[in-house]
C-alpha cells in the first residue's frame, strides 16, 4: 500500500453544490480503482490523503495536478504504508472551519491561525497527518 499527501489551492471559494459534485465524482472514481483516502476542503485549500496501490495513487495525482481548477498543487509526502488508514471510505470529507481548527489541533497554534498554509504544512509534514486522523475520529 502507498500513501501520497498533497496540498492545492482553488482559485475562488467553492460553493456547497461544487463541493458535493466534486465530492460524488471523486468517490465513484476512488472506489473503481480501488482508492481510499479523506479530502478537507478550507477557504479554498485543499488538502487530500490519498491510500491504494502506488502506480494507481500516481495516476490519480496526476491528474488532479493537471486539472485546471487546482492551483499551487504540492505533494507534502508520500511514501508506502503497512495498512490503510481510511479503509471505510473511498473518499472521507470534511469542511473545516477556523473554529473546528482551533478545537483540533491547539497544540500546533501556528497550524490553526494560518488553516492549511502549506507553508507551514510543508516545515512540519506531520501537522497534516495528525489532523486527518483526528477528523477521522470523529467520522
Amino acid at each position: 500500500m502507498y500513501e501520497l499527501l498533497y496540498y492545492s489551492m482553488t482559485s475562488r471559494l467553492l460553493t456547497h453544490e461544487e463541493l458535493t459534485e466534486i465530492l460524488e465524482k471523486s468517490r465513484v472514481k476512488n472506489q473503481q480503482l480501488g482508492i481510499t483516502g479523506m479530502l478537507l476542503y478550507y477557504n479554498r485549500e485543499f488538502l487530500q490523503l490519498l491510500e491504494g496501490e502506488r502506480p494507481v495513487v500516481k495516476r490519480l495525482y496526476d491528474t488532479i495536478a493537471s486539472d485546471p481548477r487546482h492551483g499551487a498543487v504540492e505533494i507534502f509526502y508520500e511514501g508506502h504504508i503497512y495498512q490503510r488508514a481510511f479503509s471505510e471510505w473511498s473518499m472521507a470529507f470534511k469542511t473545516i472551519g477556523e473554529t473546528d481548527l482551533k478545537v483540533l489541533a491547539p497544540e500546533d497554534e501556528p497550524f490553526t491561525k494560518g488553516g492549511f498554509s502549506k507553508y507551514l504544512i510543508h516545515n512540519n509534514m506531520n501537522l497534516g497527518k495528525k489532523l486527518f486522523f483526528k477528523l477521522r475520529e470523529q467520522l
